[in-house]
Protein backbone atom coordinates (compact mmCIF):
# COMPACT_ATOMS: atom_id res chain seq x y z
CA UNK A 1 0.00 0.00 0.00
CA UNK A 2 2.63 2.60 1.05
CA UNK A 3 4.44 1.61 -2.66
CA UNK A 4 0.64 2.25 -4.41
CA UNK A 5 0.76 5.82 -2.36
CA UNK A 6 4.25 6.70 -2.77
CA UNK A 7 3.73 6.07 -7.21
CA UNK A 8 0.61 8.59 -7.07
CA UNK A 9 2.53 10.96 -5.38
CA UNK A 10 5.39 11.09 -7.80
CA UNK A 11 3.02 10.60 -11.25
CA UNK A 12 1.41 14.20 -9.48
CA UNK A 13 4.39 15.64 -8.61
CA UNK A 14 5.89 15.10 -12.17
CA UNK A 15 2.87 16.04 -14.31
CA UNK A 16 2.74 19.35 -11.96
CA UNK A 17 6.06 20.04 -12.75
CA UNK A 18 6.03 18.93 -16.49
CA UNK A 19 3.05 21.95 -16.57
CA UNK A 20 4.83 24.09 -14.67
CA UNK A 21 8.23 23.87 -16.61
CA UNK A 22 5.89 23.98 -19.54
CA UNK A 23 4.25 27.33 -18.81
CA UNK A 24 7.50 28.71 -17.77
CA UNK A 25 9.28 28.31 -21.61
CA UNK A 26 6.02 29.61 -22.89
CA UNK A 27 5.75 32.59 -20.96
CA UNK A 28 9.21 33.40 -21.62
CA UNK A 29 9.05 32.97 -25.60
CA UNK A 30 5.65 34.91 -25.70
CA UNK A 31 7.61 37.75 -23.56
CA UNK A 32 8.11 41.07 -25.65
CA UNK A 33 11.72 41.38 -25.83
CA UNK A 34 12.92 45.03 -24.74
CA UNK A 35 10.11 46.76 -23.99
CA UNK A 36 10.09 49.02 -21.22
CA UNK A 37 6.88 48.12 -18.82
CA UNK A 38 5.71 50.88 -16.15
CA UNK A 39 2.95 50.68 -13.53
CA UNK A 40 1.97 53.31 -11.32
CA UNK A 41 -0.30 53.65 -8.20
CA UNK A 42 -1.42 56.56 -6.67
CA UNK A 43 -1.64 56.82 -3.09
CA UNK A 44 -3.41 59.77 -0.46
CA UNK A 45 -3.63 60.21 3.03
CA UNK A 46 -3.11 57.19 5.11
CA UNK A 47 -2.73 53.89 3.64
CA UNK A 48 -2.35 50.98 5.88
CA UNK A 49 -2.24 48.89 3.16
CA UNK A 50 0.26 50.32 0.46
CA UNK A 51 3.11 48.02 1.28
CA UNK A 52 0.86 45.38 0.96
CA UNK A 53 -0.02 46.95 -2.95
CA UNK A 54 3.14 47.54 -3.76
CA UNK A 55 5.12 44.29 -2.69
CA UNK A 56 2.32 42.78 -4.48
CA UNK A 57 2.12 45.00 -7.56
CA UNK A 58 6.27 44.62 -7.93
CA UNK A 59 5.74 40.59 -7.86
CA UNK A 60 3.43 41.03 -10.86
CA UNK A 61 5.61 43.42 -12.61
CA UNK A 62 8.62 40.76 -12.17
CA UNK A 63 6.11 37.85 -13.99
CA UNK A 64 5.14 40.51 -16.64
CA UNK A 65 8.36 41.89 -17.93
CA UNK A 66 10.37 39.31 -18.58
CA UNK A 67 11.78 40.47 -21.70
CA UNK A 68 12.74 43.76 -20.48
CA UNK A 69 12.80 46.57 -17.45
CA UNK A 70 10.31 47.61 -15.18
CA UNK A 71 9.69 50.97 -13.47
CA UNK A 72 6.92 50.95 -10.25
CA UNK A 73 5.80 54.94 -9.54
CA UNK A 74 4.00 55.26 -6.71
CA UNK A 75 2.59 58.54 -6.87
CA UNK A 76 2.05 60.68 -3.73
CA UNK A 77 -1.40 62.45 -4.19
CA UNK A 78 -1.47 63.80 -0.41
CA UNK A 79 0.18 61.00 1.72
CA UNK A 80 0.34 61.96 5.32
CA UNK A 81 4.20 60.99 7.27
CA UNK A 82 3.98 57.69 7.94
CA UNK A 83 2.38 56.48 4.61
CA UNK A 84 5.08 58.17 3.08
CA UNK A 85 8.05 56.61 5.28
CA UNK A 86 6.59 52.99 4.15
CA UNK A 87 6.97 54.00 0.57
CA UNK A 88 10.55 55.16 1.30
CA UNK A 89 11.93 51.99 2.57
CA UNK A 90 9.91 50.31 0.04
CA UNK A 91 11.18 52.32 -2.41
CA UNK A 92 15.48 51.30 -1.24
CA UNK A 93 14.21 47.85 -0.91
CA UNK A 94 12.61 47.26 -4.38
CA UNK A 95 14.67 47.62 -7.81
CA UNK A 96 13.04 50.15 -10.01
CA UNK A 97 10.63 51.92 -7.56
CA UNK A 98 10.40 55.53 -7.59
CA UNK A 99 8.17 57.54 -5.67
CA UNK A 100 6.86 61.45 -6.92
CA UNK A 101 4.42 63.86 -6.95
CA UNK A 102 1.39 64.25 -9.45
CA UNK A 103 3.01 67.01 -11.16
CA UNK A 104 6.39 64.97 -12.06
CA UNK A 105 4.73 62.26 -13.94
CA UNK A 106 6.02 63.61 -17.05
CA UNK A 107 9.88 64.11 -15.94
CA UNK A 108 9.77 60.27 -14.75
CA UNK A 109 8.78 59.57 -18.32
CA UNK A 110 11.12 61.83 -20.02
CA UNK A 111 8.35 63.31 -22.49
CA UNK A 112 6.59 60.48 -23.08
CA UNK A 113 3.62 60.28 -21.47
CA UNK A 114 0.66 61.79 -23.36
CA UNK A 115 -2.46 63.06 -21.83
Amino acid sequence: MPEIIAGVLLTFFAVVGVAETWRCIKKYLLAPAGKRAAFVVTCAGHDEQIEYYVRSLANQANEMSLGGSRQIIVVDAGMDDETYAICEKLENDIDGLTICKTGELSHIFGGELQN
